[in-house]
């Protein structure tokens, strides 16, 4: 019984070509999900160091001399 797959040797110009298609949609996919990952690592960076900030006690307001010299 044989294989449904075409022969990869016999296979056509046109497959090549439509699985070199297939690779570079699947590299550009990589690429993308690997961008919104990075998006996504310094968004929670930048959540988490403001609610660092947020929970430090507010600094002190410089005292004002009334007054003049």
């Amino acid at each position: 019984m044989r294989s449904s797959k075409p022969d990869p040797v016999r296979a056509g110009p046109g497959h090549a070509a439509q699985r070199a298609d297939a690779a570079s949609k699947a590299i550009v996919a990589a690429e993308t999900d690997a961008r919104n990952a990075q998006v996504a690592r310094q968004r929670a960076a930048r959540l988490e160091r403001d609610a660092t900030l947020a929970a430090l006690p507010a600094a002190p307001k410089p005292v004002r001399k009334s007054g003049r010299k």
